[in-house]
């Protein structure tokens, strides 16, 4: 083999690799930086679709919604207090921020991040916020709940679906607090086909209580429902709605499943004075042919039975 064939086989950069590296860096730095600014240029194109928000004291409602987020309770509370004066104006740019999804741009933009100068990134990120979506659906859930009765129910219930946990939590959290006005679209949930919700329309109604008694009936239908812990929290719904829910669970004794039989009187047990007039139900009751659900019937009596009218004779 010639020596002339032998070193075309040798890199050129062989003896300064690091300086070769520079210079391809060198050349691809202004690719990199012209890719970086067109991803920021389309974020501010994409802002500058939305509508303007109001602006309370100098901050937008998407500022205020972000100090929600805040660890700190001070914050959090003048956060709180201006959204409740922005009132309804702040409901728009909120459920936007609910629906909201990280850009198509976020993995080109995590792909090109490692070549972009620190301070770049740093910038970027502090000027638009672009892929920042789950806390700003967080931001938006909990300024939503700040906004009381002047929450929109269907979106809240929306964000039931949220992927993340925290925020379905939230929310569920946020329509137990609006109340009876929340009741119609979570016995919806109740029905949904995502245990995960189910879950949490039976959390927010056992929050709204004795104002929920429509509830009822789906929330029996939940007793024998198979996804983890919505039993036990129909029967604390139930038990929270009190005394609305004691025709429906008396009913639910003579159910032709005895998973229901059984959860029933458990509930009414748990109830108390509220559930003195099911005592002729679960005297019934204690004569069923399943053991778990006679055995549940003697102890709802043993609570029940003091303050039932029988009692009295």
């Amino acid at each position: 083999m010639s020596r002339r064939f032998r070193n075309a086989n040798k890199s050129p950069c062989r003896k300064g690799r690091w300086k070769c590296g520079e210079v391809v860096l060198k050349r691809r730095w202004p690719i990199l930086l012209a890719v970086a600014l067109g991803i920021a240029a389309a974020v501010v194109a994409v802002n500058r679709r939305s509508p303007p928000e109001p602006v309370y004291k100098g901050k937008t409602v998407t500022a205020w919604a972000r100090d929600m987020n805040t660890s700190d309770p001070l914050v959090r509370s003048n956060a709180a207090l201006a959204l409740e004066a922005i009132g309804p104006y702040a409901v728009p740019v909120l459920v936007q921020s609910l629906d909201r999804r990280d850009s198509i741009l976020k993995r080109l933009f995590l792909s090109l991040a490692p070549k972009l100068p620190v301070w770049f990134r740093r910038s970027f990120i502090r000027a638009f916020r672009p892929f920042d979506a789950v806390n700003d659906r967080l931001a938006a859930v909990n300024a939503l709940g700040a906004l009381g009765t002047n929450a929109p129910v269907r979106a809240l219930t929306r964000a039931l679906h949220d992927p993340e946990r925290q925020i379905a939590v939230q929310a569920a959290t946020a329509l137990g607090n609006i109340g009876k006005l929340a009741v119609p679209e979570l016995i919806r949930a109740l029905n949904d086909k995502d245990g995960y919700v189910r879950s949490m329309a039976c959390y927010a109604i056992s929050k709204i209580g004795p104002d929920a008694p429509g509830a009822a009936p789906v929330l029996i239908q939940r007793l024998t429902d198979s996804f983890v812990g919505i039993p036990a929290q129909a029967v604390d719904a139930l038990g929270r709605i009190g005394r609305p829910a004691v025709v429906a669970l008396s009913g639910a004794l003579k159910s032709p499943d005895e998973q229901v039989r059984a959860q029933a009187a458990h509930a009414l047990g748990g109830m108390s004075v509220q559930a003195k007039d099911a005592a002729p139900a679960l005297i019934e009751a204690t004569r069923d042919r399943q053991l778990a659900v006679r055995h549940n019937a003697v102890e709802a009596l043993g609570n029940v039975w003091p303050f039932s009218a029988g009692s009295m004779t």
